[in-house]
């Protein structure tokens, strides 16, 4: 007979584990009883696939959407570039025109240097008036669906005399 250990509170090792160290024939009782409830979680198990697919198109479409809005960040920041630059050379002629100089080399050159293209310009002596145009590197959607990839703006500058 094996003597068992009694702990502080006088129970025994038997009794903290839930007998746990029975028979062998309670392990394999317990062992069927495992097997069946594993039964019951694949029945579940096709439930959770559900799921899964469901989570698989959900995932999908935020990755679209995320795609969706760099193109969208891609196109504003080119645009606003376009702007800065198309203001930059069209002040930058009026400049020039002050000074009773053509206008229309700066104004090439500094769309040239803001990564755009000086696609017109027109002088009367007081007013300059810039068309610039810079192509948009789109990310994913853009290419897909043939966006348009050049992009214009138009800038006008007045000479003052105070």
């Amino acid at each position: 007979m094996v003597q068992e250990r009694l702990y502080r509170d006088g129970k025994t090792l038997d009794q903290y584990t839930g007998g746990v160290e029975g028979t062998l024939q309670e392990k394999q009782g317990r062992i069927e009883k495992t097997s069946a409830s594993a039964e019951k979680a694949g029945q579940r198990g096709t439930e959770e696939g559900n799921i899964s697919v469901a989570m698989l198109f959900l995932f999908t479409l935020a990755i679209f959407s995320i795609l969706l809005l760099a193109d969208l960040g891609v196109l504003l920041a080119t645009k606003e570039e376009l702007k800065a630059a198309a203001d930059g050379a069209s002040l930058a002629a009026a400049q020039e025109i002050f000074f009773l100089r053509d206008g229309r080399g700066v104004a090439q050159e500094y769309a040239r240097r803001n990564g755009a293209r000086l696609i017109g310009y027109s002088s009367d002596g007081q007013k300059v008036v810039v068309s610039v145009e810079k192509e948009v590197n789109y990310v994913f959607w853009g290419k897909l669906l043939s966006l348009p990839s050049t992009l214009e703006v138009t800038s006008a500058a007045e000479i003052r005399e105070e």
